[in-house]
């Protein structure tokens, strides 16, 4: 399941043999996907989830004070992207929209679209890549580099970590419980609304059975070590595809003016 996560600026591969993956001081990258793969309901399901539609509730602590939300997601990695989010600002309500469907990407507040920026664009563009990666679907492809990471603890699991490489983008290291197979954190590097560069780590929880497959209901995004996101599922489907439609340019919604008062 991935869904919110590049909103607000940023939310299913070949194996080896599993016998390298406990008990071993160098864990085979292969096994510890194939590992996943299975413990999220095999390759076969998981190849049919090209895309998913969630909602959910989430709270973003970015901007220096909390501000709780809810949303809804359509996801389809790792080029289509729509994040609905419906906010409580000081007793205001207010509706953010983000789509991006290939090389194009529009930002709405308020029912008034505007083009996502060239920078925009591209940093969300590379947080869908990331998430991508972390669906497992694209590394059978030669182009990603799997390196072990060895072991360590997460959310106080053991877990087997991988860093995946590939030429222009950054670095993404994914880290599964040993026992369960579960992703349970990604890391990686990602820009601010600065413009500045900070390591972002997503730590996913609480996996339960949706259709077949096993994913994950709760989420908790830092960074450089400090609460930035939390967000937990209400629904969740996985679909085989989801129509272009889904991410056309958002309507533009007329805002309602009480008209002014005659004298």
């Amino acid at each position: 399941m991935r869904r919110p996560l590049v909103g607000i600026l940023l939310l299913c591969l070949s194996v080896g043999s599993s016998r390298y993956l406990l008990g071993d001081d160098s864990p085979n990258p292969k096994a510890i996907i194939l590992k996943a793969i299975q413990a999220m309901g095999g390759e076969e399901k998981l190849a049919l989830c090209k895309g998913n539609v969630s909602k959910g509730r989430c709270k973003f602590y970015g901007n220096g004070q909390a501000i709780d939300c809810t949303g809804e997601w359509y996801m389809q990695p790792p080029r289509q992207l729509k994040a609905v989010y419906h906010m409580d600002r000081g007793g205001k309500k207010v509706t953010r929209i983000e789509v991006v469907s290939g090389d194009q990407g529009w930002l709405s507040m308020g029912g008034k679209p505007r083009p996502l920026s060239a920078e925009q664009l591209a940093e969300i563009q590379e947080g869908m890549a990331a998430e991508f990666v972390a669906t497992l679907a694209p590394l059978k492809d030669p182009a990603y580099q799997l390196t072990s990471l060895g072991d360590s603890e997460v959310q106080k699991r053991p877990v087997a970590g991988i860093k995946v490489s590939r030429q222009g983008h950054r670095d993404v290291l994914l880290y599964f419980d040993k026992e369960h197979g579960y992703l349970l954190k990604m890391q990686t590097r990602v820009k601010d609304q600065r413009g500045a560069e900070v390591d972002q780590e997503m730590l996913y929880s609480d996996y339960r059975d949706f259709d077949g497959t096993r994913s994950y209901k709760k989420l908790t995004t830092n960074r450089d070590g400090k609460l930035f996101l939390e967000w937990e599922a209400t629904e969740y489907k996985a679909v085989e595809q989801l129509p272009d439609s889904v991410f056309e340019k958002p309507e533009v919604k007329e805002v309602f003016r009480p008209a002014a008062k005659s004298e």
